[in-house]
């Protein structure tokens, strides 16, 4: 307020940019608590106005498998603030990638489309085992299954060899070859 004499008159200060209506989806990341295993997603409403009410879908991924469909339905969402959205997962996670992919459609304001990588790595498998007493489940091949596909690989390479020797000495010197089979060698 400015006094001039006896005269009031009022400063009126003027703000750039107009009011909005923003809401951005951050980083996706996995929690780990006693009681559940979650994929989260922080969401922030970045404008300056109210956001009504937000609906969508989230879809948690390992590869191309999905594993769980979320339905987001949020009320009114204050400006500058944000939470914490909760995408839980059902058994036990195993090491890997996950993504987090969908829509979520603010009302007033534009589509927010998500598409998060998520890591569960070696530290979050130990977080697992601290908070819940659960192992992470292992990923890629087991090591026994490994060790088996392997013997049967070399049983295979070690029979085909001793085929292919066979067949040379057939087609070079078929009396030798003859004379094997009565004899019960070869």
């Amino acid at each position: 307020m400015s006094t001039h004499g006896s005269d009031q008159t009022s400063d009126v200060a003027t703000i750039p940019g107009g009011h909005t209506r923003e809401l951005r989806a951050g980083s996706a990341s996995i929690e780990v608590t006693p009681s559940a295993t979650n994929a989260t997603l922080q969401l922030r409403n970045t404008g300056n106005r109210l956001v009504g009410a937000t609906s969508g879908d989230l879809a948690l991924l390992q590869g191309s498998t999905q594993l769980r469909r979320h339905y987001i339905d949020l009320d009114s969402f204050v400006p500058n603030t944000q939470i914490t959205v909760r995408i839980p997962f059902e058994g036990t996670p195993a090491h890997g990638t996950y993504h987090l992919r969908g829509t979520l459609r603010p009302a007033g304001s534009k589509p927010v489309h998500v598409n998060e990588e998520i890591s569960f790595d070696e530290s979050a498998a130990r977080e697992l085992r601290r908070e819940t007493g659960r192992a992470a489940k292992g990923g890629g091949v087991p090591a026994v299954l490994a060790a088996v596909v392997g013997a049967a690989m070399l049983l295979a390479i070690v029979t085909l060899a001793a085929l292919l020797r066979r067949q040379r000495r057939l087609a070079t010197n078929p009396a030798t070859a003859r004379r094997d089979v009565h004899s019960g060698e070869g």
